[in-house]
C-alpha cells in the first residue's frame, strides 16, 4: 500500500513484481494485491509513478516482503493430561495458508523421537482424527503428537508432553451375547476379549432371569492375544429363553462381563422324513428295494417298519429285517 503523490497531473502507479511487470494501478486505489505466490517466499515489489502526459517518475520504490509460511499447529492433545491404553482420544489441529486438498500425516513422539504412525494421510481441513489407542502402548509421560502437512512439510508437535495410562482392567462378553438359540447336548463356543491386567484365569457362570444355575461352567485360560473362548455344550436338563454368560477373571473377581441380553436353550429339532416308497409304487415279492429317508437333528438310530394294512385302527406292522 501507499499514499498517491499530491501532484495535480498524477495519473498512475506502475508496478513491477520480482521484476515482472503487472497492471497499472490508478489514481485513488493506492494499493496492490500480489497472487499466486508460494507461501513462504520472499518477493520485492518495484513502482514508480506517471502523469496525465505520460510522463514517468525516474525514482524508483522498492520494498521486499515475504508471503506467510504454510502452518499446521497440534491443537489437543497439546500436553499435560493423560490418555488411556485401549481407549480413544481426539487428535485435533488447525492450519493456515495450506490448500484444504492438503493431506496431514499423524505421528506419535515419545521422548522426542519418533514412536509409530497413526495416520499416513488424512485431509487436512477435516481438523480432527479419533484415534484408537492401542491396548499395547507402553505407559508412559513422555508422548507427543506430530502433525506434517504434506503440500510444504511444515509440521507441528504437541507443545508439551502428555502421558499414556495402563489399560483399565476389562472383560467383554461377545458370544453368546444375546437373542441366540442354542440347542441342547449341541457344542458352543463361548467368546469373550479381555485388556489390561485380568489374571491368567477365567471363570465362566450360566445365569437365568437373573438366578445364578451354574456356578463355574469353566475355569479355561484367559485366553491370548486378548481374546478367549471355551467350548460349551448346554446340558439337556436346560431349557428357557432367559439365560445369560457372565465371565470373570478369578484373580480379580471385580472384573467381569455378562450377556447384554438373553439368550435361549431348547431342545434340539428332530425328525424323519420318509422319500421313498412314498405312495403309488408297485414291488414284486422277492425283489429287492431302497428305502429313502431325510432327517434333521440328530435321530440317533433309525428302525424300518412295514405296515400291511391302510386302515390306521386295522394295519398291523412288522419289523423289517434290518434298521440303519
Amino acid at each position: 500500500t501507499w499514499t498517491d503523490p499530491a501532484d495535480p497531473d498524477f495519473q498512475r502507479v506502475l508496478v513491477w513484481c520480482d521484476g515482472g511487470r503487472q497492471p497499472d494501478v490508478p489514481k485513488g486505489q493506492q494499493y496492490f494485491n500480489a497472487t499466486g505466490l508460494f507461501p513462504g517466499s520472499g518477493h520485492t515489489i518495484s513502482t514508480r509513478t506517471a502523469d496525465v502526459s505520460g510522463n514517468i517518475n525516474s525514482t524508483w520504490m522498492n520494498s521486499t516482503a515475504a508471503t506467510h509460511p504454510p502452518n499446521v499447529w497440534v491443537t489437543t492433545p497439546n500436553g499435560g493430561g493423560s490418555i488411556e491404553a485401549g481407549g480413544s482420544a481426539f487428535i485435533t489441529w488447525e492450519y493456515d495458508n495450506i490448500p484444504t486438498s492438503t493431506n496431514v500425516r499423524i505421528d506419535l513422539l515419545k521422548g522426542g523421537a519418533c514412536d509409530s504412525n497413526i495416520l499416513e494421510a488424512y485431509q487436512v481441513w477435516a481438523g480432527s482424527y479419533v484415534w484408537s489407542v492401542p491396548v499395547s502402548l507402553a505407559p508412559g509421560s513422555d508422548y507427543r503428537i506430530r502433525i506434517t502437512e504434506s503440500e510444504h512439510g511444515s509440521f507441528d508437535d504437541s507443545d508439551a508432553d502428555f502421558s499414556v495410562t495402563p489399560p483399565t482392567p476389562r472383560i467383554t462378553v461377545q458370544s453368546p451375547n444375546g437373542g441366540e438359540t442354542l440347542w441342547q447336548d449341541n457344542s458352543y463356543t463361548i467368546y469373550w476379549t479381555y485388556q489390561g491386567e485380568v489374571g491368567s484365569t477365567a471363570i465362566l457362570q450360566l445365569y437365568e432371569n437373573g438366578v445364578l444355575v451354574e456356578p463355574m461352567i469353566a475355569a479355561p485360560s484367559m485366553g491370548t492375544g486378548g481374546w478367549g473362548s471355551y467350548s460349551w455344550t448346554p446340558s439337556s436338563l436346560l431349557e428357557g429363553d432367559s439365560y445369560k454368560i457372565r465371565v470373570y477373571s478369578s484373580a480379580y473377581p471385580s472384573v467381569s462381563d455378562m450377556s447384554d441380553m438373553e439368550f435361549s436353550i431348547v431342545p434340539e429339532p428332530k425328525g424323519v422324513t420318509v422319500i421313498s416308497p412314498n405312495g403309488g409304487e408297485s414291488w414284486a415279492r422277492g425283489s429287492t428295494q431302497t428305502i429313502q429317508w431325510s432327517y434333521f437333528g440328530h435321530p440317533y438310530s433309525t428302525t424300518c417298519l412295514l405296515y400291511t394294512s391302510p386302515s390306521p385302527r386295522d394295519r398291523t406292522r412288522s419289523r423289517m429285517p434290518s434298521s440303519a
